[in-house]
């Protein structure tokens, strides 16, 4: 259900846990440079029924890794790829990418010319800030102050954004977006909080296609200095994308079943010429 309230508390804190205030800021700030790692599976995979016999297309499994330093402008960000491989089916790849430069507005880089459809469409999934740290912190940020083992809704529709999709191709009112804060620690002379995510959204249309019926579960955690003065942190995530969609085929209905699913990572850290930053404190998945 889409909130009309920006906040709603749905836990007290434990007795002696203090409450903390996550400020809007831009994240990272301009003028900031850091280092990216990001990594990216996914696996998908389709099967028709409705014909002579179940048609079942082969698993497609894709994953990709990009490190490389990132400048954030006032107007665009700039980023230089030190490393990118890239696994499609079968066959790893190095992409010919090392020493490159994109640049991108916001948290969205273009990607260059001279890759594959699957190639392409996987690194320009990487580069796209459904795993971003400064996205993902923006879209679970409570309002009001927060203790560890607090939990409060949240408005779907920045996550939706943040996975790259039309709004006007989902069904907000029948999505939403619960969000808790984890842990807190300290980190150097910073203190870090750790937010997690849970997200279900129901999709009207993916690929260009209506869906007939269709779930979408986004899940993860980010973790980040909670006065957002150093960009310094980490993102994880996982999807799940289940859909159904009619065709008619020669007089008969045709359903298609579609399920993709996958799994990545974010980290910034300083610069290479750079201190190294604490180490994270963070617990498993």
């Amino acid at each position: 259900m889409r909130l009309g309230l920006a906040f709603l508390v749905l836990a007290l804190p434990a007795a002696g846990q203090t409450a903390h205030r996550f400020p809007e800021a831009p994240f990272p700030a301009p003028g900031t440079s850091y280092r990216l790692v990001r990594t990216g599976q996914e696996s998908a995979v389709d099967r028709a029924l409705g014909l002579e016999r179940l048609h079942q297309e082969p698993t497609i499994h894709r994953s990709v890794r990009l490190e490389g330093e990132v400048e954030v402008g006032r107007d665009s960000n700039r980023l230089r790829i030190d490393r990118a491989s890239l696994a499609n089916g079968p066959r790893r790849v190095a992409i010919d990418l090392v020493g490159r430069e994109l640049e991108g507005r916001g948290w969205l880089f273009d990607v260059p010319g001279g890759l594959g459809d699957g190639e392409a469409s996987l690194l320009r999934q990487t580069l796209h800030p459904m795993g971003s740290i400064g996205v993902l912190r923006s879209a679970c940020r409570p309002v009001e102050p927060v203790a560890p083992g607090d939990f409060w809704l949240a408005d779907a529709e920045p996550f939706v954004h943040a996975l790259g999709l039309d709004p006007e191709h989902v069904d907000l009112d029948a999505s939403s977006a619960t969000c808790h804060l984890e842990r807190v620690y300290g980190r150097g002379d910073r203190t870090f909080g750790v937010l997690g995510f849970d997200v279900d959204i129901t999709p009207r249309i993916v690929d260009g296609h209506r869906v007939w019926r269709g779930r979408l579960r986004y899940q993860g955690r980010v973790e980040s200095a909670i006065d957002a003065a150093v960009p310094w942190g980490r993102a994880e995530f996982t999807y799940d994308l289940s859909t159904e969609t009619r065709f008619r085929v020669d007089g008969r209905i045709v359903s298609v079943l579609r399920r993709t699913t996958g799994r990545g990572t974010e980290e910034i850290l300083p610069p290479a010429d750079a201190p190294p930053a604490p180490r994270s404190e963070r617990s498993g998945p």
